[in-house]
């Protein structure tokens, strides 16, 4: 099985059509079945378009389960309002499990999903344009603190910027830095940002930050982060 998820939480990025057709011919040479996780499709912000990975063969069609749904860039993320596609006999056995789990999701919701699929996009162009200011904003700001690296985001909206240049160090605490997750945990008490622990995604380096905010919460947040590993000793 080939987990993909792009664009990427945590990480930001998202893979261009050449590396996902790369990756589709490793997946037909190796007979793998795919779980493609394209729930911030519409949220990208380089010079390259989301490719779903089943257009790049028919061959995939078969061997391919998209999961998608309109929490992300319908800002209906309370609502759990999601969707697959896949084959179909694979999709009826999905179904025939969700029915005897959650039954259904309530009727307003029904109604509301074909407004947002179908209705005028421009709320959710306005949306990925400000996402995409705010991703450069983080990014510039970020990288100005000196021992941080990080790759600027092309989609979804997470960086992932790499801490260890701070592994070893100490905070006002006395408390010594050796993990991201002791990072996370100093960076709460001391400065009062949340931040998660890379190891959660299988990055012990990195923390995640989310700029789904406003801009001067986002400028808040940076200058406590810069303030606290400025106090590091």
């Amino acid at each position: 099985v080939l987990l993909l998820n792009s664009p990427c939480n945590p990480t930001g990025t998202m893979y261009s059509p050449a590396e996902l057709k790369a990756l589709a011919e490793i997946a037909l040479e190796h007979n793998l079945v795919i779980f493609s996780d394209e729930i911030y499709d519409r949220l990208v912000y380089g010079p390259d378009p989301s490719v779903s990975i089943p257009s790049l063969h028919p061959d995939l069609f078969d061997k391919t389960l998209v999961f998608n749904g309109l929490s992300k860039a319908y800002a209906m993320t309370g609502w759990r309002v999601g969707f697959t596609a896949g084959p179909a006999p694979v999709i009826k056995a999905m179904a025939a499990l969700q029915g005897q789990m959650t039954s259904n999701i309530p009727s307003f919701v029904l109604e509301a999903i074909p407004t947002a699929l179908e209705g005028p996009q421009d709320a959710v162009e306005t949306m990925r344009v400000a996402f995409a200011e705010r991703g450069r904003h983080i990014h510039q700001r970020l990288t100005a603190i000196e021992g941080i690296r990080c790759p600027e985001p092309t989609g979804a909206f997470y960086v992932f910027p790499d801490i260890s240049a701070f592994f070893g160090r100490a905070d006002a605490g006395g408390r010594v830095i050796k993990t991201a997750a002791d990072f996370a945990e100093s960076l709460l008490e001391q400065a009062k940002v949340a931040v998660v622990p890379g190891e959660d995604f299988e990055g012990p380096n990195h923390v995640r930050l989310s700029f789904a905010t406003s801009m001067e919460l986002i400028d808040k947040g940076i200058d406590r982060f810069g303030e606290y590993i400025s106090s590091l000793k």
